[in-house]
C-alpha cells in the first residue's frame, strides 16, 4: 500500500506491505535498508537467491534484527532478490516464528491485490457477500449505482459493457451478479451492507453501439 505520510509539515511516500494473518488481522511487513543488508554481508541492498535469503535472515534475526526476542515471538520479513539474468528485482515476504533458540520460516505468503475503502473514519476491506436479482417492485430506499468504465476494467471486461445476451460472456447469471458484487463490494466497501438493494445501471451491449443502459435492482445476500 502507497500512501502519504504527514509528519513535522512535510508529506513523504511511503509504501508498506501488509499480510493477512486471521479474520480481520492484518499485520506489516518489515523491510531492510541498505545498511542491514550491508550488515548481513551483502554488497548491495539485495539477496542474490531466496536461498541466501534464508539462510541468512534467521542468524541476522538472532544476533542483530531482534536480539531480545522471546520463545513465541512472531515476525514478518520482506526482502529483495536480484535476478541477474532477467535485471530485475522482486520482493518477497516471510513469516518467521522464534522457539527461543533459533528463528524459523513458517508457511509461505501469497501475493494479492485488494482495494480498501476510507469511510472518514477507518479503512475497510470488502465484506464477505454476494448479490442476488430482487424482483419486488422498486423499493423507495435502492442505492443507486452507475457501473463506471474502471469497474469494466476492475472485473476483467475488454469493454466498457455487459453482455446479457444468451451464451455470451454475462449471459449467465451467476457470472454477471459475480462481476456486479465484486464491483459493489470493492468500490462500495465502506457502507455496502446485508440486506441492501442497489439500483445497478450498465452498458447493455445487444450487438450495436453505443450499448443502451439497463437498471437492474440487486440485493446483498450473505456470502
Amino acid at each position: 500500500m502507497t500512501y502519504n505520510w504527514y509528519a513535522n509539515s512535510v508529506i513523504t511516500v511511503v509504501t508498506n506491505t501488509f499480510v493477512y494473518i486471521s479474520t480481520n488481522t492484518w499485520k506489516i511487513a518489515n523491510t531492510y535498508t541498505a545498511d542491514n543488508y550491508k550488515a548481513m554481508g551483502q554488497t548491495y541492498p539485495n539477496f542474490s537467491s531466496t536461498t541466501d535469503a534464508k539462510n541468512i535472515i534467521p542468524i541476522y534475526l538472532k544476533n542483530s534484527f531482534l536480539p531480545y526476542a522471546k520463545s513465541g515471538d512472531y515476525v514478518l520479513i520482506q526482502y529483495a532478490v536480484y535476478s541477474s539474468s532477467t535485471k530485475s528485482t522482486s520482493q518477497y515476504v516471510l513469516p518467521y516464528t522464534y522457539n527461543g533458540t533459533i528463528w524459523s520460516a513458517v508457511n509461505s505468503v501469497n501475493p494479492a491485490t485488494i482495494v480498501v475503502n476510507y469511510d472518514g473514519t477507518i479503512w475497510k476491506f470488502p465484506p464477505q457477500v454476494k448479490v442476488e436479482f430482487f424482483n419486488d417492485a422498486a423499493p423507495a430506499n435502492a442505492i443507486s449505482y452507475t457501473v463506471t468504465n474502471a469497474d469494466y476494467t476492475l472485473v476483467g471486461n475488454k469493454y466498457a459493457d455487459f453482455d446479457r445476451r444468451p451464451g455470451q460472456t454475462e449471459g449467465d447469471d451467476n457470472v454477471f451478479l459475480g462481476k456486479i458484487a465484486t464491483i459493489l463490494k470493492t468500490r462500495l466497501a465502506a457502507s455496502i451492507a446485508i440486506g441492501q438493494i442497489y439500483a445497478v445501471t450498465y452498458a447493455d451491449y445487444s450487438g450495436s453501439n453505443p450499448p443502451p443502459n439497463k437498471t437492474v435492482y440487486v440485493k446483498v445476500i450473505p456470502l
